[in-house]
């Protein structure tokens, strides 16, 4: 896992994953910079942090790694196909309701996590999607790129409505809010 050199101490060295079915650990290898040859590198940073994220990553250092980023919207694809080679950025959504409950360790409150990843990467990362469907994961390719990053960005709209009017900016205290009063949120 790439992180900030400033973040470096912060971060734990193993990662842990409650789900409804079973508990997942695993050691992470953190680092502040590529170092040796990758077959898929996961984007998954905040959409302001991008720009930033990639100008750690040296072109070259990335060799012929599958890039799948896991950001919301869809402007971020035409700036990684800018960056790197077209053919290697596989835009990818994920759907899955989790939480984090401290550095490294997340619960999963659904019981489902989709991941859709266009077309074509379905050559590169078949072997891939099939480790994760054994783990349970949802995984398909899908032809039509645009829907795909269209049909999340409607999906989360609402929670980004939600969150905003009512003045709740995490997950967690949104799912409380809804449970304890749902028609204050709605008068707002």
């Amino acid at each position: 896992m790439l992180v900030r050199p400033e973040s470096l101490n912060r971060h734990p060295r193993h990662l842990c994953l409650e789900r409804l079915s079973a508990k997942i650990e695993a050691p992470i290898r953190l680092d502040t910079k590529v170092s040796g040859a990758l077959d898929v590198l996961w984007v998954a940073v905040k959409s302001h942090q991008l720009v930033p994220a990639l100008n750690t990553i040296p072109c070259e250092a990335l060799g012929m790694a599958t890039i799948v980023p896991l950001l919301n919207g869809i402007d971020h694809v035409k700036l990684l196909r800018s960056r790197f080679n077209q053919d290697c950025v596989v835009p990818a959504t994920i759907t899955v309701e989790s939480e984090r409950l401290a550095p490294g360790r997340f619960i999963q409150h659904s019981p489902f996590v989709r991941l859709a990843l266009s077309v074509k990467g379905e050559q590169k990362l078949e072997g891939l999607a099939a480790r994760l469907r054994h783990a349970g994961f949802s995984c398909e390719f899908q032809a039509d790129e645009k829907t795909m990053l269209w049909s999340k960005l409607a999906f989360l709209a609402p929670f980004a409505l939600t969150g905003t009017a009512s003045d709740k900016d995490k997950q967690g205290d949104l799912r409380r809010r809804k449970v304890a009063r749902p028609a204050r949120i709605c008068r707002r």
